[in-house]
Formats: structure tokens, sequence, C-alpha cells
């Protein structure tokens, strides 16, 4: 399923492209600015499965995105300002770049790349991955699946077998078991995916340790002036499967932990996985009431007059690492897809 959502979005992708048609109206819908989201920048390194791979862009990538976005005359900066912008109706077109997790490499990769072009980026830190209290669970499978020819595992209906010899079989199953844990309960992910990690001696904070910052690590990346640090939960739980007081604890008391870590409280927050399966309209207060003054989604589009009053509900644009191609960026720079997405999801913005 996932392989052929990406057939269908790359398809579609380059008929924007091809035909030019994002830039006729009413398909062309650029708006005030974006917000981009990234995850890893590494050289990438093929394994026995990569079902992860969408959550990572090579460093030359990144470096052909940010290039080419200045040359269009789009101005690059922090969340702060682009708050401001969104209120000031004769502000220039903007851009924003986010990191989701806190990963290792956004310090040692991506920073030099962006201090070699003076640009701002902020990163949504998980307390819990840094404090190495909370495993990686979607890593954990990556590994897990790619050890083994076969695997047993309830996705909700009982204990099924797997047959994972293959490439193509491991990534199948892989990608059905994370598709199943995006939107399932917090608990029972952790618990299923630990239990998975053990039938094959790993150890599930491994992950964690290799590829997440330390408090050290993050602690200087944030004196860094170009840097803004974010707060992303404690658990990377799915919001919408918590109740209240579980949600807010884990809003509020991340900010709380990384306030401890690098002496500032997080004033922005970013929704684990971001869809409207996992942050709506409850979770759009309860970042209000956690203190933050601004709140990042995954839900795809570009950013609008409007959005200044839904400031705990801003969509982004993800630099897919499937999708690593200059070629969309101007596709991607219009919002025809995200115009388009939307039409037929027919999300809501509060």
């Amino acid at each position: 399923m996932k392989k052929l959502k990406t057939l269908v979005q790359r398809g579609g992708m380059e008929a924007l492209a091809l035909t030019g048609a994002f830039r006729v109206h009413p398909f062309a819908c650029p708006g005030k600015g974006l917000i981009l989201t990234l995850h890893h920048v590494r050289p990438f390194v093929p394994g026995p499965c990569a079902p992860n791979r969408e959550l990572e862009v090579t460093p030359e990538f990144l470096e052909g995105v940010l290039t080419s976005i200045r040359a269009r005359g789009i101005d690059f900066v922090d969340l702060a300002e682009a708050a401001r912008r969104l209120e000031d109706p004769a502000a220039r077109r903007f851009a924003v770049v986010t990191f989701d997790d806190g990963y290792r490499d956004n310090r040692e990769i991506a920073r030099p790349i962006f201090r070699r072009h003076g640009i701002p980026f902020t990163v949504f830190v998980t307390s819990g991955f840094v404090d190495r209290t909370t495993m990686l669970w979607w890593k954990v499978v990556e590994e897990v699946v790619g050890m083994v020819p076969v695997l047993t595992f309830d996705l909700g209906a009982g204990p099924e077998v797997f047959e994972t010899a293959s490439r193509a079989t491991k990534e199948s199953v892989a990608n059905r078991i994370l598709c199943w844990a995006r939107t399932a309960d917090p608990g029972l992910v952790f618990e299923r995916v630990e239990r998975l990690a053990g039938e094959v001696g790993l150890d599930p904070l491994r992950p964690t340790r290799h590829e997440i910052m330390t408090r050290a690590e993050l602690a200087e990346l944030a004196a860094d002036p170009l840097v803004t640090i974010g707060a992303h939960t404690r658990t990377h739980p799915n919001l919408r499967r918590l109740d209240r007081a579980a949600a807010l604890q884990e809003m509020a008391g991340s900010a709380d932990d990384l306030a401890g870590m690098i002496g500032t409280r997080p004033r922005f927050f970013a929704y684990p996985y971001g869809s409207h399966r996992a942050a709506g309209a409850r979770e759009f207060d309860l970042a209000r009431e956690a203190g933050f003054d601004l709140a990042v989604t995954t839900r795809p589009g570009m950013l609008h007059a409007e959005h200044a009053g839904h400031r705990t509900a801003l969509p982004r644009v993800s630099l897919n690492g499937n999708f690593q191609d200059l070629r969309y960026l101007d596709v991607l720079l219009s919002g025809a897809p995200f115009m388009l997405w939307n039409r037929f999801r027919r999300l809501d913005v509060a």
C-alpha cells in the first residue's frame, strides 16, 4: 500500500512538472510562505530494507534545495519571524526549515550546511530520546525485519507469521507494522515492538543511542544563534490516542524537560506524526494550554494569512527522501500539490 501511494504521488508530481499546470490558476496557490519538514540529513547507506527512506535526504539534496529556494527570492527565517510575517500583509514570502526528533546528524551533517548559507533552522526534540528512556520504535522495526527471514507480530487481529526472506517481503512487512503503529495505542506499540526486539536479542534502545543527540550535544547545538529548539513530546506518541491529561503531560512535560537540558523552555511544538489521525482540534487547544506560541503539524500545505489565527495548527511541506529531485521543487513551491490534496481530503485547520 505504501509503495502504491509513493508511485501515485510520484506520478502526480511528474504530471504537474511536465505539463506546467502548477503555474496556472486555480492550481497555483503559493501563499505567504512555507515550513519545510525534515528528519535525517546523511548519505544514504542501503540496507536489507529501507521502510524509513522517506525520512532522510542527502547533504547534496539539502544544499540544492536551500540554494534553489533562495535563488527564487524567498527569505529563510526562523519560526518567530514567520509568525510575525503571517500578521504582516506586506511581508515578503518566506521559508522555515524544521527537523523532527533530535537526530545527531542534524548537528553533525546538516548544521555545517546551514552555517555556510547563514540560514536558521529549528529542531523539534523528543526529550525521552535524549534521556535514552524511549526507543525509536520505527528504527527497531526496520532493524529487526532486516535481520530475520520470518517473524511473528500482532497487528490487532492476533499474532501473524510473516515471511521476510526477500527485500520485497521485508519492505512490505515493515511498512505494514509501521502503518499500524502510527495510529495504534502507544502502549501497545512499545510493548509489541520491544517484544519483537527481544526475540532477536536487539537492545530496543540501541538505535536511540546511535541516532539521537546526547544532552551535551543538544545543549551545544541549542547555543548556536542559527538554531531554535522546539518540543516534540516526551515519548513520541500519537496524541489522539491518549486521554487529555496524558496528552497535555506529554506536551508540556517535554518543554519542561528541554528547559532543564538547554536552559530555556521551548516556545514552539511539533505534533508526533502530525497528520489528522494524530493531531486535531483538541491537541491544537492543548498546545496553547501547554504554553506554546506556535505548533506545527505534518498536514501538507502552504502558509496563508488565515493561518495567523490558527498558530497551533500550521501545515508543513515534507522534503521526502523518496522524491529527491530538484525538478519537483517549483511544483512544491507553487502549492499546487497541497491544494489538490486538501481538496480531496477536506482537512480542517482548526
